[in-house]
């Protein structure tokens, strides 16, 4: 799976939407009520986890998390090389 899919999948199993489909791509997850705070402490547990790296806590923020777009960024460059 690409770095969007692996995202996206783990999204919609935390979130409460009938449809994959129902995730905003270019939406701040949190603002959209598709996850809640807990939820994106879990998301950035699973992307430590999965591409195996430490998120700074300088990383924290719109740039990065803003949306599965900025994440998916975020991930390949981090992970590229």
């Amino acid at each position: 799976m690409s770095i969007r899919e692996d995202l996206i999948s783990f999204v919609f199993e935390m979130s409460d939407l009938d449809d994959i489909s129902e995730i905003p791509l270019d939406k701040s997850l949190l603002g959209e009520g598709v996850l809640d705070s807990m939820g994106i402490l879990e998301l950035v547990e699973f992307i430590e986890e999965h591409w195996k790296f430490k998120i700074e806590d300088e990383d924290f923020g719109e740039d990065v998390f803003g949306s599965i777009e900025r994440m998916e960024i975020y991930i390949s460059n981090k992970t590229r090389g």
